[in-house]
């Protein structure tokens, strides 16, 4: 679908239903082969920005690493092909404060122990979740309409702007999925727009806004050009979120408390 978002000057909202911002750096396909300088830098770079005693041939069997700070909410993903960097809604401001400082691990990671001059894309992936109260899985399910009314705009809820998608063998817990795709030129948005059980709530259900972008067309991006990107692609989100949610969802936002 052609690109809907408008530019929206940022700022800064006393409440939030951000749920967690990942940012994701993606190279090369790997052909498989660690070599020398690899099996000696990786259990160095990995005591450096975790404390950790890991051993190379660990990923070479697993194909993936994952750590966590969970004080800090904060999740580091390795495997060959990519990293992946996840924030959690305590540990998070802004991108500039929260995310961008934390890159250092990743670009470490994908441009110096994999010895990468540049990489293919990057990613900025935000989770918002709305949580609703209802008695029932029928009612949620026979509201679905009128709940996402509530919540997101009718431009996004128009014809042609997001399809169905059903995901009920592989996820029974979510119970409407929906998912659109937007592009210009420069960046490719997803939206991703669903309901789904609160685990360990009996009433309690989440209207999710699963929202990510990339660049469309990326030459190879280089270890400088990175924060500046994913700066770009972050202004992308802020503003298909604004496209996205009502202005009730944005009241609650500019709100001292939600209560």
């Amino acid at each position: 679908m052609a690109y809907p978002f408008q530019t929206i000057p940022h700022k800064e909202y006393p409440n939030t239903f951000l749920e967690n911002t990942a940012v994701t750096l993606i190279s090369r396909k790997w052909n498989g082969e660690f070599n020398d300088n690899f099996t000696n830098l990786y259990p160095k770079f990995v005591e450096r920005f975790f404390g950790l005693k890991k051993d190379a041939q660990l990923f070479k069997e697993t194909q993936e690493v994952s750590m966590t700070a969970p004080e800090d909410e904060i999740t580091f993903t390795f495997r060959p092909d990519k990293a992946n960097l996840r924030v959690g809604r305590k540990k998070y401001h802004t991108f500039v404060d929260n995310i961008i400082p934390e890159l250092l691990p990743l670009k470490d990671f994908m441009f110096g122990v994999m010895e990468r001059e540049s990489i293919e894309n990057v990613m900025v992936r935000k989770l918002n979740i709305f949580p609703i109260q209802a008695d029932s899985v029928e009612e949620v399910k026979e509201n679905t309409l009128e709940i996402y009314k509530y919540i997101y705009n009718i431009d996004l809820l128009g014809a042609g702007a997001l399809s169905n998608e059903d995901l009920s063998h592989d996820a029974p817990w979510i119970l409407d999925f929906r998912k659109g795709l937007f592009s210009n030129s420069e960046n490719e948005v997803t939206i991703r727009i669903a309901i789904a059980r609160a685990q360990g709530y009996e009433k309690t259900f989440n209207v999710v806004l699963d929202s990510s972008a990339r660049c469309v067309n990326p030459s190879e991006i280089g270890e400088g050009a990175v924060d500046r990107i994913l700066l770009k692609l972050n202004d992308q989100l802020f503003d298909a979120y604004h496209w996205c949610v009502g202005n009730e969802i944005i009241q609650l936002m500019e709100k001292e408390n939600k209560g």
